[in-house]
């Protein structure tokens, strides 16, 4: 049993990604990208400043949330030859999360 445990930790662990730096940089950049190419001088200090959380609660949303997911569809479709299904997946998911994505962040907005 425990040697059973182990491989399947060890399988788990072949598809973990150390993106730790690339989130800490990458979030704020394409936040605030996103706010200036949408948002940026329409109105006042505060609503820039709510513009820059929207789109960083988007930018944070979509990156933790696919992640999740596509590590997820790695653990379930491993091989090479489901790349296709995996991909396919991976776009049907992305649109579905984007329309909850969206409504739960214009609701908090």
């Amino acid at each position: 049993m425990e040697n059973q445990i182990k491989i399947l930790h060890q399988s788990f662990k072949q598809f973990e990604v150390n993106d730790l730096l690339a989130r800490i940089i990458g979030i704020p950049v394409i936040s605030y990208n996103m706010f200036a190419i949408l948002h940026m001088g329409r109105g006042d200090l505060a609503s820039d400043l709510k513009g820059f959380l929207i789109s960083f609660l988007y930018t944070f949303a979509y990156w933790q949330g696919l992640k999740q997911v596509w590590m997820l569809l790695q653990r379930r479709f491993p091989h090479y030859s489901q790349t296709t299904k995996r991909i396919t997946l991976l776009i049907v998911i992305v649109l579905i999360c984007g329309v909850f994505v969206s409504f739960i962040i214009e609701n908090l907005a």
